[in-house]
């Protein structure tokens, strides 16, 4: 439990924890979707050199892409976006975007006080207008296939980007 590991009921209030969280925080992103982002970025330097630069994602001194939904008044944060390949690509954690392989559709979501049904209906809708906005293909990547099949999701990856629009 968090009272035996680190002596606290809730980890915010764990300096331990804090310091060792520290750099994934102040990115905003996790590890495993800094490896993510790392992965895509490396395939891009490696095959498309002249789209590497074109490329907003969080990390590396560079900003999380933003786009602007005037008609939802909303505005979408995405992990990865690349201009000139008009791509977009999100990494879902498992527990914030509830994983269908993991939860249940009447899963009731504690932080976000929805069901998972619900969580998940918002972010088809967020996708759709992705790509209604900015006309870029969209993927999007699962903490938990990155965890127990990255060869495979990295193959995914891999065709998305070579797929032409």
């Amino acid at each position: 439990t968090m009272q035996e590991r680190y002596g606290v009921d809730n980890l915010f209030y764990s300096d331990e924890w804090q310091i060792k969280n520290s750099r994934e925080l102040s990115l905003g992103i996790s590890n495993v979707e800094q490896e993510v982002v790392g992965y895509i970025v490396e395939f891009l330097n490696n095959n498309f050199s002249e789209a590497s630069d074109s490329s907003m994602y969080y990390g590396q001194g560079v900003n999380q892409a933003s786009i602007q939904d005037l008609k939802r008044r909303r505005t979408y944060r995405v992990d990865f976006l690349n201009e000139k390949l008009k791509i977009i690509i999100d990494f879902n954690g498992n527990y914030w975007h509830c994983n269908p392989e993991m939860f249940d559709s009447d899963y009731y979501h504690q932080h976000k006080k929805m069901l998972a049904k619900d969580i998940w209906e918002q972010d088809k809708i967020r996708v759709e207008s992705l790509e209604i906005i900015t006309g870029f293909r969209h993927l999007t990547i699962w903490e938990l296939d990155w965890s127990k099949k990255r060869e495979e999701t990295k193959e995914i990856i891999k065709n998305f980007i070579n797929e032409k629009s």
